[in-house]
């Protein structure tokens, strides 16, 4: 995810775009924030990992269902 897509995006307070954009300058060589901060040209980039949790009970109630009207 590129850094300044996600800062206008997020609306940061005055100010604080320029402290953010220095921690992730940092982060480049550091990793202290853990997403993985890297440069291409002069844009500044990370990734973060995430999950979606779902219930699969209702996910196969629901395909049976319809598997069923279809039979």
């Amino acid at each position: 995810m590129e850094l300044e897509k996600q800062l206008q995006a997020s609306f940061p307070n005055l100010g604080d775009a320029d402290k953010i954009r220095q921690l992730f300058l940092e982060d480049v060589t550091e990793n202290r924030l853990g997403v993985s901060s890297y440069r291409l040209g002069e844009a500044i980039y990370f990734a973060y990992r995430y999950i979606v949790v779902g219930e699969l009970n209702d996910t196969r109630r629901i395909l049976g269902i319809a598997f069923q009207s279809l039979g």
